[in-house]
């Protein structure tokens, strides 16, 4: 049970799932969108695959590649509410 708790969690105890809205942390941007896929690297360790669909943020412009994978301590789950009028 502890690799599969290893395996679906982020770094702050979330539930992650394919299809949840996620921020990833890049080299030098932060990436928004949603998990698509799980893959593990050589060292075993998971690397969760984001498809960009709601922005970055950065100092400079960039080219958004069409998914980014990136390592499961650099994934936050995102909290997205609808503002009330």
């Amino acid at each position: 049970m502890t690799d599969l708790f290893d395996t679906y969690y982020d770094s702050f105890g979330h539930e992650i799932h394919i299809g949840d809205p996620v921020m990833g942390e890049t080299s030098n941007y932060f990436i928004y969108g949603h998990i698509i896929n799980f893959e593990f690297d050589k060292n075993n360790n998971v690397k969760y695959v984001i498809k960009p669909d709601i922005g970055y943020k950065s100092n400079k412009p960039i080219t958004l590649k069409s998914k980014y994978k990136i390592n499961w301590k650099r994934v936050y789950l995102v909290t997205l509410k609808k503002k009330e009028v």
